[in-house]
């Protein structure tokens, strides 16, 4: 039994008795698949059309109510419609007609006489051509759905509040698709809190359910294991997400741990974060492997950095879409803004620190759509 997605429609609309008898015929003997649907008049052609929603119409041009060209121009102003090629079959065969038949929204022109074969092959490649753009517009919609819920999910994933245990935190989330491979967390402990960035190689979709698991499992490693230990937590993410990562796929973090006066990072392929503290800025070099590749073998190997952090202090982290960023001239936008704004010290709160780098960012773009996910984070001790 063949599926009824197998089956096409065939409308034919023709005031003319015997062509219609003889197309019929022909889509009878050699087009078995097909459903034969007629209209001798240009109005009953337009309701069949908005009953049946055949794949593929053909239409003649000369008839006693409305012609051809009338009867395709309303059919393509219906939303439900529009989309159904039409073939004019015709006797009319200077240019002039041809051309007005395209400017109208046909796709194709049949002069009369035509053979037997022409007008089978031509049924055949629109009607396929239209059920394959179809499915194919079907398929991206039901995409676009799936992004959208996914985009939803993630951002319900993000921190639902800004202040931690004597610490505020603002951010900037900007995915360059519906959903983004970066993604971060903050995570309080008696005594000490930690805060994530993670940018997973790649975007949309498969990028943003692996940010997703990353998420997760930091979150495991940290709160139901226990673990405080920023080599170990790093150690136990190479090892535990690498089963997932295949074909040069990848993802970068830094970690950082506050507790009490000081600050420790842990940077795996990330950019390092910048420290803002007595009006002077503080930056790390050390460096670790990035993720997801098992090229971690001993934790010993993991190397931390560590400064003071006291009342008032500011650390900015970010993902490489936002320094890496390029404009028209193709220049980097860089960390050195981000910098310059943290120096000139002219902001009452994070939230203006933010906002500057988004302005300075959007200037610089000018006004263009970021190739690359971004995400920002500035954080302040308060007490």
């Amino acid at each position: 039994m063949k599926n009824k997605e197998d089956h096409y429609k065939v409308l034919v609309i023709d005031d003319s008795y015997i062509n219609r008898v003889f197309i019929k015929k022909l889509i009878n003997t050699f087009l078995p698949n097909y459903h034969y649907i007629e209209a001798d008049l240009g109005l009953l052609g337009i309701e069949k059309a908005k009953q049946e929603k055949p794949d593929v119409i053909l239409l003649d041009i000369m008839m006693p109510d409305l012609n051809g060209y009338e009867v395709c121009k309303k059919i393509k102003s219906e939303e439900e419609l529009k989309e159904i090629p039409i073939l004019f079959i015709s006797a009319l065969n200077d240019i002039e007609d041809k051309t007005k038949g395209f400017e109208v929204g046909g796709v194709d022109y049949i002069t009369k006489p035509a053979h037997s074969k022409e007008i089978i092959a031509r049924i055949k490649t629109h009607s396929k051509l239209y059920r394959i753009q179809r499915d194919l517009k079907e398929y991206v919609n039901k995409v676009d759905r799936d992004l959208k819920m996914a985009q939803k999910f993630q951002r319900e994933m993000l921190p639902t509040k800004e202040t931690f245990d004597g610490l505020n935190i603002k951010w900037d989330f900007q995915p360059s698709f519906n959903v983004s491979g970066d993604i971060f967390g903050i995570i309080e402990k008696k005594d000490e809190t930690f805060v994530y960035i993670v940018d997973v190689s790649g975007h949309g979709a498969a990028s943003a359910m692996l940010s997703l698991i990353i998420k997760r499992e930091i979150e495991s490693v940290i709160v139901d294991k226990g673990n405080s230990d920023l080599r170990e937590i790093l150690f136990q993410l190479d090892d535990k997400e690498k089963s997932l990562f295949s074909d040069g796929v990848y993802f970068t973090a830094a970690i950082v741990k506050l507790e009490d006066d000081k600050i420790t990072i842990c940077n795996a392929g990330h950019i390092s974060p910048i420290i803002y503290k007595n009006g002077e800025i503080e930056t790390f070099k050390n460096n670790n492997f990035p993720l997801g590749m098992g090229l971690i073998d001993k934790k010993e190997k993991i190397i931390l950095d560590e400064t003071s952090f006291n009342k008032n202090d500011i650390f900015v982290m970010f993902t490489d879409g936002l320094v890496e960023a390029e404009n028209k001239e193709g220049k980097q936008f860089g960390d050195q803004t981000i910098r310059n704004i943290l120096r000139e010290g002219d902001f009452e709160d994070i939230t203006d620190i933010i906002e500057k780098i988004k302005k300075e960012f959007s200037d610089f773009l000018n006004e263009e759509k970021p190739e690359d996910d971004i995400t920002l984070l500035v954080g302040k001790k308060v007490k």
